[in-house]
């Protein structure tokens, strides 16, 4: 068939001939009958070429058609000339099905009811039969499933205010999208609405009462469409929203809610915060007002935040929501730079944008530090942050100089990059690459380059958004590597792929690789993963990754291997399908690695396969300790601390620290002190006083010893005139310290034991003769608000001083006796003996009490002796000592007479202390009273 006529509107014509020249003109009956314009088609005798240097062999070639379940499809490719012999095959090597495919005109491909089967890419084939040469054409062919709803929607879904809602609409088919409709309306995605899963699930965040309403789940491809809905109630007799929201105390990592309450009867509150625009949301129940939010709060994010108010039965509705930014902090890590020397004694640094996560604020400026090789002297450099290209001059040519970096914002700095070494010449060219990029898919891309003409180890590589925001870090990729892959990319996205090759003379000019990430269709590729990966010949830096070959009968191109380390995940695409191990090479020392597996087909990957985990052995540590000091403790002794190095490569065994008079000498004749890998500081005793000695640190795995640290000094204490080096390694000042603290606390001792022996034992021996004047001085009111008629139990806390003139000078307190009230008699009892023990005075008028809150009163007070078994005796006849277990209470009570005014009775009452608002005459023997005096106890203690 020379004449094809093909879908919309195209007329194909092959052997074109004289004839064939003319008018031509389409006209419609759909609606009527409508004509196009005319088009005149002229043929020619004349041999018009190609652009190319060859003649093309495929003029017209297949074009990349979706189409749905039982469609027709044509796939076109039109040779150049008609002596030309047209093929079809699949790229899955898969044959082509006889039933229902047939050819349409010269070489075009036309299949009827499609089925999922048909899905492939299709290679056109046009074969020149007399030179043998030929030329391909693709075309991928994707057959839609139309969508069911596997999982619809409830009729009706209760929720509750202010707790998350989430609607889950699960639909199979061929890529289906889902649409969500409320009340008939789109839903936009935002802060309050959130599509997860490819659009199947959506989530309300802080729903409240207005989000109630019918919900609807659309899942449509171009094969057809599918529907569920539901209708969202929230429960009725909800309580009120909290009020007056606020927020304080915002710190880097925190910050508290207020808020106050609407209506009393509220169970609890729900403090729900997410990260600004699309986090995660939170929430944390309390029953206070307040609450300090600090779980997954990071530096420098906007949050929003709102309450809700819980009764017994249902929520209200969140409050007004508050957006807040936290404080900023230091950076976590440093800045990635490029350094290049075009002028002489000069070296440009290019610096690159930060990771937001990684920088933690905004960045105010940068501290360039830098030196020679042949020097320790450090020179220091400070770049406003606007500056993200700049020039160090005063160089020496031919010198090596090594540069690092760190970033500050207004809290400070954040780490130092590591050095990196440049030898100045402006006379080197250091290669610059010529990458060129592949896109494998809508949201993975690789990147394959030419070296540059110039001296190169290896070259750098970053991805970043075309908004200048990277998302990774730098990669470092040695020769011969010259390709890698980036994967988990946004589709239709703009990016930028920024490179240059290094050298030890520095970085190459910038290579930048512009592309935009596009949906492309493809077929799924269905190879399963190989079954088993391993790893063999794991080093420290190094290892090698083997894994068996995939069980399939289809055709694969490769493998693509995930490395993740971290957060940071590195693709390395494989083209050769018969490859089965990869050498993975400068790996970091002692970290965990993880690999996953892939086998990759025309347009896509198949399933990863399972993570395996690798350990990198050990290896001496890379770094120094950090942060040594030494500080003099006397004469003799110095006391040396660190931290561990920041890159110990492994666990830390030990310490070896180094100390010497000479820092000049070799190392091998320094003093060598080992200690715990766990210690962070060293004591040297025994060292010679007014010296000056180096000190310097290494750390150790079970490898070797890393570097060893910068020496550092310090003097040792002069030693003064007559000192000597003292008893058992102490100094005379130390030694005479410990003496004067031991006999001080002699001297307490003594002292205390001869006060608790007079207060228990007195003067048993000395009886008042006569009315012995005493004078009662008031402590400390012990109960005033007490009853009289109370029993006076281990109440006296501070004792009643009485001085007895002429005589001793003795401490009234209760001793640990107990001080009874009985009817008719007053005695003191040892808590050793029973209660009941007593006797009656008949010299003693029977015990009373006096009325609380006599603000004054007249009285008489009488001191009493006790003799055995509580019985009152006169002081003149107490017992000797010896003769009674009482004869330590010996003057050790007082009798007060209480007179009421105008009352003539009198009512003795036994006290070792004196009550607020009383008032006593001066004690006089029990046989002979002393004429009434007044003396008021005070409240305020003397």
């Amino acid at each position: 068939m020379r004449v094809c006529f093909l879908p919309h509107g195209i007329i194909q014509i092959t052997s074109v001939s004289d004839s064939d020249g003319g008018y031509y003109q389409c006209f419609n009956n759909s609606f009527g009958r409508t004509f196009s314009a005319n088009l005149t088609l002229v043929v020619s005798s004349r041999v018009v070429n190609t652009p190319l240097d060859s003649p093309r062999l495929i003029l017209v070639g297949p074009t990349a058609q979706d189409k749905a379940l039982g469609d027709s499809a044509l796939l076109e490719c039109l040779p150049s000339r008609d002596n030309l012999r047209v093929s079809w095959t699949r790229s899955d090597n898969l044959p082509i099905r006889s039933q229902g495919v047939s050819r349409h005109g010269h070489g075009n491909l036309l299949f009827h009811n499609l089925a999922l089967n048909d899905s492939a890419i299709y290679v056109c084939t046009v074969t020149d039969g007399t030179t043998a040469e030929s030329e391909t054409f693709p075309a991928p062919l994707k057959v839609y499933e139309p969508p069911v709803i596997l999982q619809p929607l409830k009729l009706v879904t209760s929720a509750t205010r202010g707790r998350k809602l989430v609607l889950k609409c699960v639909a199979n088919g061929t890529q289906p999208q889902h649409t969500w409709l409320k009340d008939g309306e789109r839903v936009k995605q935002g802060t309050q609405f959130i599509l997860r899963e490819d659009g199947s699930t959506l989530m309300v965040r802080m729903p409240r009462g207005s989000d109630a309403g019918v919900y609807q789940c659309i899942a449509s491809n171009i094969a057809g469409e599918a529907m569920s809905q539901t209708e969202v109630r929230f429960l009725g007799n909800y309580p009120a929203p909290p009020q007056d929201l606020s927020i304080s105390n915002v710190t880097s990592t925190s910050f508290d809610v207020q808020w106050s309450e609407a209506e009393s009867g509220i169970f609890f509150y729900s403090v729900l915060y997410y990260k600004y625009p699309h986090g995660e949301q939170e929430m944390f129940p309390t029953q206070e007002t307040s609450y300090t939010v600090s779980t997954r709060i990071t530096p420098y994010t906007e949050y929003v935040v709102c309450v809700v108010a819980f009764s017994k039965r249902t929520g209200s509705d969140p409050s007004e929501t508050i957006h807040v930014m936290t404080s900023p902090d230091k950076p976590l890590s440093s800045p990635a730079f490029f350094l290049s020397s075009t002028k002489p004694g000069e070296v440009n640094v290019t610096l690159l944008p930060m990771l937001k996560s990684l920088r933690r604020g905004v960045v105010l400026q940068y501290s360039v530090e830098y030196k020679p090789h042949s020097t320790d002297r450090v020179e220091r450099k400070i770049i406003l942050a606007g500056n993200l290209s700049f020039s160090i001059g005063g160089l020496h040519d031919g010198q090596t100089y090594s540069f690092r970096l760190a970033a500050a914002t207004v809290v400070g700095y954040g780490p130092f990059s590591d050095w990196r070494s440049i030898i100045v010449d402006c006379t080197k060219d250091v290669g610059r690459p010529s990458p060129q990029l592949e896109i494998s898919n809508g949201t993975s891309v690789s990147v394959v380059w030419k070296k540059g003409n110039g001296s190169v180890d290896g070259h750098w590589l970053t991805i970043a958004t075309k908004r200048k925001e990277p998302i990774g870090v730098m990669r470092r990729i040695d020769m011969p590597i010259s390709k890698a892959t980036w994967s988990n990319l946004e589709s239709n996205t703009d990016y930028e792929i920024v490179m240059a090759g290094f050298s030890q003379y520095g970085d190459s000019s910038l290579a930048i690789l512009s592309f935009t990430t596009q949906i492309v269709v493809s077929t799924t590729c269905s190879v399963l993963p190989p079954f088993t990966i391993a790893s063999v010949s794991v080093t420290s830096t190094s290892l090698t990754l083997v894994w068996s070959e995939p069980v399939t009968n289809l055709k694969y191109d490769g493998f693509l291997i995930q490395t993740k380390l971290g957060e940071e995940v590195i693709d390395s695409f494989i083209s050769d399908p018969s490859q089965r191990r990869q050498l993975f090479k400068n790996l970091l020392p002692y970290m965990n690695y993880s690999f996953k597996i892939r086998v990759g087909c025309r347009g896509g990957y198949g399933e990863s396969s399972k993570a395996l985990l690798v350990t990198t052995l050990e290896d001496v540590p890379a770094s120094a300790p950090e942060s040594i000091h030494a500080l003099p403790l006397d004469e003799h002794t110095v006391n040396v601390n660190w931290q561990p190095p920041l890159k110990p490569n492994g666990i830390i065994t030990e310490y070896v620290v180094l100390f010497n008079k000479d820092q000049t000498m070799p190392e091998a004749q320094w003093h060598h002190h080992k200690t715990d890998g766990h210690a962070d500081k060293s004591v040297f005793n025994q060292l010679e006083s007014g010296t000056r000695y180096y000190f310097k640190v290494k750390a150790g795995t079970h490898v070797g010893y890393g570097p060893a640290t910068k020496p550092v000094y310090t003097d040792t204490m002069e030693e003064t005139e007559g000192d000597d080096p003292g008893f058992n390694g102490m100094s005379p000042k130390q030694l005479g310290v410990l003496i004067g603290v031991g006999l001080a606390l002699l001297c307490i001792i003594l002292c205390s034991t001869l006060i608790v022996y007079k207060y228990r034992y007195g003067d048993a021996n000395t009886h008042p003769i006569g009315p012995p004047q005493l004078s009662v001085g008031p402590r400390e009111v012990v109960n005033p608000k007490r009853p009289y008629t109370d029993v006076l139990e281990d109440d006296i806390t501070t004792p009643m001083l009485v001085s007895i003139k002429g005589r001793v000078r003795t401490t009234f307190h209760n001793s640990g006796h107990y001080l009874h009230h009985y009817p008719d008699s007053t005695q003191v009892l040892n808590p050793s003996q029973e209660s009941s023990q007593s006797s009656t005075s008949t010299q003693n008028p029977p015990l009373d009490t006096a009325p609380h809150g006599q603000s004054h009163t007249s009285s008489r007070t009488t001191a009493v002796n006790q003799g055995p078994r509580g019985s009152v005796l006169p002081p003149h006849s107490a017992p000797s000592r010896g003769h009674s277990p009482y004869n330590h209470l010996a003057n050790h009570g007082i009798v007060v007479i209480v007179k009421r005014p105008n009352d003539s009775s009198q009512k003795p009452v036994l006290r070792d202390s004196l009550l607020q608002g009383e008032t006593c005459s001066t004690p006089s023997p029990v046989y002979s009273e002393s004429s009434p005096q007044d003396v008021r106890i005070k409240e305020t203690v003397v």
